[in-house]
C-alpha cells in the first residue's frame, strides 16, 4: 500500500479532496507565475480641472516593474522623494489586479489643486494582464491610465 493510499483510507472524504486541493492551489500558483518577468510600465496622467478651478498639467510616468509570484513591484523615481511613484499589488490568476500606487509630488504645476512638492498621495489602479501586455485606469482621483508591456 502506498502512502497516499493509506492516506486517503486514513482520512476519508478529506483524503480524497486532497490530491485536488494540492493540484488546484499549485495551478493557481502557476497560473500566477505566468505573470512573472519584466514589465515596462507607462502612467499617463492627462490636465485635469480640480472643483477650485485649478488645471494640474497632464504627466506621463514610465518605470521598469517586476513580477515574482505574481506580486508587481514598480518604482520610479527614488523612494520616498519628490517626483517619485511605487506601483504594487497582486496580480489574481485570471490576470485581474488592484494596484496600489504610492507616491510624493513633485512640480506643483502637476498636482491637483498644486499641493507642495513632497506631498504624499496614494490611489488604486483597477488592472488587467494578459500575457504580454496589460492595462489599468486610477479608480479615484484625476483620471489616468496604465499600460503594461513585457519586453
Amino acid at each position: 500500500m502506498t502512502p497516499v493510499t493509506r492516506l486517503v483510507r486514513a482520512t476519508g472524504a478529506l483524503g480524497r479532496l486532497l490530491p485536488a486541493l494540492l493540484a488546484t492551489a499549485a495551478g493557481g500558483a502557476t497560473a500566477q507565475a505566468a505573470f512573472d518577468g519584466t514589465w515596462q510600465a507607462t502612467v499617463v496622467c492627462s490636465d485635469h480641472q480640480s472643483a477650485s478651478g485649478m488645471v494640474a498639467k497632464g504627466y506621463t510616468l514610465v518605470m521598469d516593474a517586476t513580477v515574482r509570484q505574481g506580486w508587481l513591484d514598480g518604482q520610479y523615481g527614488k523612494p520616498g522623494s519628490a517626483n517619485s511613484l511605487r506601483l504594487s499589488g497582486a496580480i489574481q490568476a485570471d490576470g485581474q489586479a488592484i494596484l496600489m500606487a504610492e507616491g510624493f509630488t513633485g512640480n506643483p504645476q502637476y498636482s491637483i489643486d498644486r499641493v507642495p512638492s513632497s506631498s504624499r498621495y496614494s490611489y488604486t489602479l483597477k488592472s488587467r494582464f494578459e500575457a504580454r501586455r496589460g492595462s489599468g485606469q486610477r479608480v479615484e482621483g484625476r483620471p489616468c491610465e496604465a499600460v503594461f508591456v513585457r519586453p
